[in-house]
């Protein structure tokens, strides 16, 4: 159990929300909080793009991102894709890390409940 609890972070989501600044101010907040990773760890992120919840999981060391949506046929929203490629640029930064990508990967998966 100490393994999965360690697999796992959150993001608080009124640091991505609307109301929360500039997307340089969003994109830091979202970075410092993966700059605490132990390695392979996956960061959860709750997400409201506007009358609908959704939830954004973020893979940096593998700049991976998953979009899960459960209303079909919805697009990630580009504000949001925004501030996790740029955090993921600033966290690649901050470790030294080349990417290999111009941005990260993302995986939308809809209709999950």
């Amino acid at each position: 159990m100490a393994n999965m609890v360690s697999l796992v972070g959150l993001v608080d989501p009124k640091q991505a929300s609307a109301q929360s600044g500039s997307l340089t101010y969003k994109s830091k907040h979202l970075s410092d909080r993966l700059e605490t990773t132990n390695g392979d760890q996956f960061f959860f992120m709750p997400y409201n793009p506007g009358g609908h919840w959704v939830l954004i999981i973020v893979r940096p060391a593998k700049e991976m991102v998953y979009y899960m949506d459960s209303l079909p046929n919805r697009s990630v929203d580009e504000c949001m894709r925004n501030i996790v490629n740029t955090a993921i640029k600033m966290y690649n930064s901050h470790v030294g890390k080349q990417s290999s990508c111009k941005s990260a990967i993302w995986k939308t998966l809809h209709n999950t409940p």
